[in-house]
């Protein structure tokens, strides 16, 4: 009886230590995942910023690529400064798509992903996390062209 019990003991024991030790990793891991993401962020921000001061905009992509048309998918700080780059320009920008609203004080309209999306020439997906996702789910909406803004600025030089 005592074997049984102290078995039953030490399995309680490791099983406690084993979720300490998984919590410790998903926290670790969580940090780590956070700080390349905002690394990544600085990345494309700094090339961004830098393809400004040789004097080039990122409507060169699109005009280049013939696109005229684009949609913009994630309305957060990216997709905000992309569509101020773009909105006096040549590319017509005819919605955003976003789950949280769009950019305050702008007539742009925005739909989320429960919606009809219009035919456009390309969306760009500024959401470069989840670019995999979201572009699964765009496919499934319709027969769209689809690019992450990070493939937008890295390919200008």
């Amino acid at each position: 009886m005592k074997k049984v019990i102290s078995t039953f003991l030490t399995l309680i024991a490791g099983a406690g230590v084993g979720a300490a030790i998984v919590k410790y990793f998903n926290t670790k891991n969580k940090k780590y995942d956070k700080a390349f993401k905002f690394r990544a962020y600085y990345e494309l921000l700094n090339h961004w910023l830098s393809l400004r001061n040789k004097g080039l905009s990122v409507e060169k992509y699109f005009v280049h690529n013939g696109y005229q048309n684009i949609a913009i998918y994630g309305m957060g700080e990216l997709g905000t400064r992309l569509y101020e780059e773009l909105k006096e320009g040549k590319v017509c920008i005819k919605y955003g798509i976003d789950q949280n609203g769009g950019i305050p004080n702008s007539d742009l309209d925005i739909y989320n992903m429960n919606e009809e999306l219009e035919e456009v020439d390309l969306i760009v997906v500024s959401a470069i996390f989840d670019y995999n996702t979201i572009e699964a789910e765009l496919k499934k909406k319709g027969n769209f062209n689809i690019v992450s803004l990070e493939s937008v600025i890295f390919s200008l030089d």
